[in-house]
């Protein structure tokens, strides 16, 4: 099962960069092969300076089993240079990122670094990817989507590449779930679900020190490994043996299709159209100060005094739409809609449409909706056609009377169903 790894330098001791020597991923004390993917670098507002160079500091070094560091003849050789510029200097707060994608779940993390010119990085941080990997992940020092593994506080002492080791997954057995687009480790005791419209299987890991997994998964997705009857159990008991580990025991309880949905929501309880970080929401037009975009996202639902709405200016309702970038891509599958209180209710939109998008040029329809029964102060549901977006917008194409749309409060979510 491949992993994606976001890897952070922080500023530096002295001379003019940063340099990584080598990275070594394994697992117990199987080496596992990985491949670069993408770099930021807060000097070059891109990729590092040499970072494609064949011939010396490019990232091809992070890999080429040279960890042999002297002098800058020897060092471009063997490592990569990070937060580089002729004009560079320390203690500035320059900063890069890079990502990586191993072939297989690893257990540790090996970092060579060190530098006899004192190139060598004041922090460096190690983070998993939860879900889905974006390079927009590498673009600022958000952490949104990312676990952070560890951090090294380093010195200006180190003047020759050693080794640090980092515990990525103690026991080396991780799932990914595609409903929370995290991992998992089996010493969690986490409960996850696979819904039966899912293509995929899940893979089931077993017991890993006298912890047991249960795995929440409709019974045509197991994987049924001895048909045989157990006495005295009602219901089916399969078992298989896991390597050295130990017996993994799932018992089928019942078959029904009866299903509860169990809601994701975003909360964004915004204060300012730009606040909290990395949140912005925007819109076509406001019928004042009071009504700024944010207020459809604050939070707040009782409709009442305080002007926690979003509304257009008068006569800007047709095709008027209301905005939210979450900074990073959020899976979404439902919106909950919050109507206006009985003086305004026909504001609200009577056909509108929702859309996602992740480059806030090109977006996709999620839904298209006509609705002429709001009841004030109430809140509803409605469903998504599923998808991961940075952006999500709103966009009210006729209301209910009114020359001005608006909406009292817009949260999305990802709903799944368990058994």
């Amino acid at each position: 099962m491949k992993e994606t790894y976001v890897i952070e330098l922080f500023d530096y001791f002295s001379n003019n960069g940063a340099t990584i020597t080598e990275i070594e991923l394994f697992y117990g004390s199987k080496k596992v092969n990985y491949r670069v993917l993408d770099a930021y670098d807060t000097v070059t507002k891109g990729v590092p300076h040499y970072w494609n160079d064949t011939s010396y500091w490019g990232f091809d070094r992070l890999s080429n089993n040279n960890k042999i560091y002297t002098n800058n003849s020897t060092g471009g050789a063997s490592s990569t240079l990070f937060i580089y510029s002729l004009n560079s200097t320390a203690g500035q707060g320059n900063w890069a990122r890079f990502s990586i994608e191993t072939d297989d779940v690893i257990t540790k993390m090996v970092i060579c670094l060190g530098s006899p010119e004192g190139r060598i990085p004041k922090e460096v941080t190690i983070f998993r990817v939860n879900g889905k990997y974006s390079s927009t992940l590498l673009n600022s020092r958000l952490t949104d989507g990312l676990k952070e593994i560890e951090k090294l506080n380093l010195n200006n002492n180190i003047l020759a590449p050693i080794d640090f080791e980092v515990k990525v997954n103690e026991f080396g057995f991780s799932i990914y779930s595609d409903i929370t687009n995290e991992y998992y480790s089996l010493s969690d005791n986490t409960l996850v679900h696979l819904p039966d419209n899912s293509p995929k299987n899940m893979i089931l890991h077993g017991i890993e020190q006298g912890k047991e997994i249960q795995l929440d998964v409709p019974f045509d997705k197991h994987r049924y490994f001895n048909d045989t009857p157990v006495a005295n159990v009602s219901g089916k008991v399969f078992t298989h043996d896991i390597d050295k580990i130990n017996t993994l025991n799932i018992k089928e309880l019942r078959e029904n299709n009866s299903f509860e949905p169990i809601y994701t929501w975003y909360e964004t309880n915004m204060t300012a159209n730009n606040v909290p970080s990395p949140l912005v929401a925007s819109a076509s037009s406001i019928n004042g100060s009071l009504y700024e975009p944010f207020r459809a996202f604050d939070g707040i639902t009782a409709d009442g005094t305080t002007y926690n709405t979003w509304a257009t200016a008068s006569n800007q309702h047709l095709e008027s739409w209301v905005k939210i970038d979450f900074g990073a891509e959020k899976e979404v599958n439902c919106v909950a809609l919050s109507a206006r209180r009985i003086e305004n209710i026909d504001q609200m939109p009577k056909t509108f449409t929702i859309e996602g998008s992740n480059d806030n040029t090109q977006w996709t329809e999620l839904g298209n909706f006509s609705k002429d029964d709001w009841q004030a102060i109430t809140t509803y549901t409605f469903s998504l056609k599923n998808g991961s977006y940075r952006y999500l917008r709103i966009i009210n194409h006729t209301t209910n009377g009114s020359n001005v749309a608006s909406w009292c409060e817009i949260k999305y979510g990802y709903k799944r169903e368990v058994k």
